[in-house]
């Protein structure tokens, strides 16, 4: 009797966590970011799951500590004889299907808002104008979309950096699986199809 209650109970734990994990890659997951220069720590980032209700990380309040960091050793190992084979092997198929996979991933984040205001300067006044020329009708491009809000202001007086903006992105974890699995087929696996048939 008591070993059946011990294995309901781990089959339902089991299940449960099956059930969060299918809930977790179902339902969307919200990513914010944020900047200040004038506040500390200048970036900032969230990460809540279960559609922005469950936030699982953020850096706003972190604080620093003064923990000593161990670096760690680096051991050179000889490079493989296989290595350079593999990258002249799959270099070119992964290297036609990275824009794929970029575009495609793009196309499954929805972007709620997107908010920037930036002054900057730098020590030449005539290159601030050059670069605030190059940088301005992107900004007015980027603002034509509806949730975004970008306004770039130059600063002739000499070099600096300042503003504020955020960047708040949705996208749904399971709608990421077929782009990266027509990633995998063709970078890794159609190439070896290919050359079998030769």
């Amino acid at each position: 009797m008591m070993l059946e209650a011990i294995l309901w109970a781990i089959f339902g734990l089991l299940f449960l966590a099956m059930f969060v994990a299918l809930a977790i890659i179902c339902t969307p997951v919200q990513f914010s970011a944020s900047f200040n220069t004038e506040k500390k720590p200048i970036l900032n980032f969230k990460t809540a799951i279960f559609g922005g209700l469950c936030p699982v990380f953020s850096t706003t309040g972190a604080r620093k500590t003064n923990a000593v960091v161990k670096k760690k050793e680096k051991t050179e190992r000889a490079p493989k004889k296989t290595q350079g084979k593999h990258v002249f092997y799959y270099g070119p198929p992964m290297a036609r299907a990275i824009p794929r996979l970029v575009s495609r991933l793009a196309a499954q984040v929805k972007f709620d808002v997107v908010s920037a205001n930036i002054a900057f300067g730098l020590p030449d006044p005539a290159d601030t104008g050059v670069v605030y020329g190059a940088l301005q009708p992107v900004a007015l491009l980027a603002s034509a979309a509806k949730p975004c809000h970008v306004i770039i202001q130059p600063d002739f007086s000499g070099a600096s950096f300042g503003g504020h903006g955020i960047l708040i992105a949705r996208f749904t974890p399971i709608a990421l699986v077929p782009p990266v699995l027509r990633f995998g087929w063709a970078a890794f696996v159609s190439p070896k199809f290919s050359g079998a048939f030769r």
